[in-house]
């Protein structure tokens, strides 16, 4: 199976909730299946569907979600861990316009 997205080539990097999306559709899981899969694998941090399509979605912040379901959408996804961290410990998916630093 090849790897899962990180950046289309020639653009910027895919935002965290769109890569998860990208991720799960290239495993071909539908998102009942990736959450009956955290919820079984993580019992003590399920994560409901409705959850699952509002991070997708981008209406609910990826900042809300707990670790245990986390760490559950990393499994059900087959994702390494080192891939896991360089999407998910980049802040991109802020809504904030992105600030301009100039040099002095």
């Amino acid at each position: 199976m090849p790897a899962p997205p990180y950046a289309r080539e020639g653009q910027d990097p895919l935002l965290p909730r769109h890569w998860l999306r990208a991720v799960r559709e290239a495993r071909g899981l539908t998102q009942h299946a990736v959450a009956q899969g955290v919820t079984a694998s993580v019992p003590e941090a399920p994560l409901t569907l409705s959850r699952l399509a509002h991070l997708e979605g981008g209406r609910l912040s990826l900042l809300s979600v707990r670790a245990g379901q986390m760490e559950g959408l990393r499994q059900v996804l087959d994702v390494p861990v080192l891939v896991w961290h360089r999407v998910f410990s980049e802040d991109r998916d802020s809504t904030a316009s992105p600030t301009h630093s100039t040099a002095s």
